[in-house]
Formats: C-alpha cells, sequence, structure tokens
C-alpha cells in the first residue's frame, strides 16, 4: 500500500530475492523477513515454491485494493447530499480516446445525534474509461451507465465541469443540455483549469510580438526607450 500510494515503482531489474536491483517492492519484503519470522521462512522456501511475490500477484493486490479504495469513495458519494461532474478526454499512447471522471461533493460532518455540524469540499477521481462514441448523446449515455454501475443517484448531481467544446458546452444540442434534461440543477461551469491553459497558451503565443514591440522592432516603434528600460528589469 506504501508503494502504490506514493506512485513508487514496484519491479527492478529482475525478480531475484537477495539481488541489488529487484525492485522496492522485494527490497520492502528482504527488509520485513528480517523482523518476520514467517516472511523469512517464506523467502527461504525452495525454488519453485508458491511464495506470492511474482508481478501478477502484486498486480492482483494493487487491483484488490483499488476495488475495495473505490467502493469506500463511492460510499462517500452516495452519502452525500449533493455532487458535480467533472470529466475530459485525451487519447492514450495507444491512441485510443480516454475518459476521465472525477464527482466533487460534500462530505458532511455529524455529531453523536447525526445532525450536520460542518462540512468538507472532496473529490474523487473515477478513473479512465474507454470512449467509444464522441458525440454528445453518446457521452451522455456513457456517463448516466457510469453513475447507474456504481448506484450513485443523477438526481443529486447539482453541477458539471466541461471544457468548451460546442460538443461538451453547446447550449442546445451539448451534453451540459442534455445532462440539464435529466436533472434541471445541474448546472453547467466551464472548467477553470481549461479557462487557465487557455490564458496561458494566448499569453506564451503573443509574449514574442510583445518583447518585438518594446524593443522597437514591431509595427509601432515609438516609445522604445521605455520598453528597453521594461525589458532590462526582467533581465531581458
Amino acid at each position: 500500500m506504501k508503494l502504490a500510494r506514493n506512485s513508487s515503482l514496484f519491479r527492478g531489474h529482475n525478480e531475484l530475492i537477495g539481488d541489488v536491483y529487484n525492485g522496492n517492492f522485494l527490497s520492502e519484503v528482504e527488509l520485513l523477513a528480517k523482523y518476520d519470522d514467517v516472511l523469512k521462512s517464506v523467502l527461504e522456501m525452495p525454488t519453485g515454491s508458491i511464495k506470492y511475490l511474482s508481478p501478477a500477484i502484486q498486480n492482483e493486490i494493487i487491483e484488490c485494493i483499488g476495488e475495495s479504495l473505490l467502493e469506500k469513495l463511492i460510499d462517500n458519494i452516495k452519502l452525500s447530499p449533493c455532487y458535480s461532474i467533472l470529466l475530459d478526454s485525451t487519447q492514450d499512447i495507444t491512441k485510443v480516446d480516454q475518459l476521465s471522471i472525477v464527482i466533487r461533493y460534500v462530505q458532511l460532518t455529524r455529531n453523536h445525534r447525526s445532525e450536520p455540524i460542518g462540512f468538507e469540499i472532496k473529490e474523487t477521481f473515477l478513473g479512465f474509461f474507454s470512449m467509444e462514441d464522441h458525440s454528445a448523446e453518446g457521452i451522455k449515455y456513457q456517463i448516466i451507465s457510469l453513475l447507474k454501475q456504481f448506484d450513485i443517484e443523477i438526481e443529486n448531481c447539482v453541477g458539471q465541469g466541461y471544457d468548451g467544446a460546442n460538443v461538451m458546452k453547446g447550449v442546445y444540442n451539448g451534453l451540459q443540455e442534455k445532462i440539464k434534461k435529466i436533472q434541471p440543477n445541474a448546472e453547467y461551469i466551464h472548467c477553470a483549469s481549461h479557462n487557465l491553459n487557455l490564458i496561458v497558451k494566448d499569453a506564451v503565443e503573443g509574449w514574442h510580438e510583445s518583447q518585438l514591440q518594446l524593443q522597437g522592432k514591431g509595427e509601432n516603434k515609438d516609445n522604445t526607450q521605455g520598453g528597453n528600460v521594461i525589458l532590462a528589469a526582467f533581465g531581458i
């Protein structure tokens, strides 16, 4: 769990107990075996014995932990009085479009009488899901299906956060409008991170033109001296 939680690599150059470069997982096992007689006896078993330390077992353990954690996170979402959907898509290395879904919800703090006395905003990443239909109707169907799969009520959805693509934000046939037809309280907000990305992109693209203008090399060559003072202040 420690390695997975910190996104550390499990495997090394080989899978041999006692080798210096056998990876973080087996290194941790060897360290624990120094203080645990049961684990030590497992490592001392003859070659070919079942030790449950193979890469396949490592992946299976991670998958089991992930499924258990996701169940607990979904339980927290279902206890929330409201939530918002955040999603985006991108291509992976195999050119397959992956839909990422995040649920932003309110987690209530209750006293001994189960009365709410406070709240905290939480975000849960549900995972990556392969996209086969890129239309607004197709994405809507996929979202509704996933919410039903996780037993999350669409009636509690009060917000949607997407990028500015027409298929997402369209007021007539966009995804946000199709979700609102199901849940009218699910208001659409243009994702702040996408807005910031567009601002930075435009700022970077316009920087070269601004630099030429300050240096007096642009179309307007006035105030060249003042521009040079500004550039010098930034060490340019």
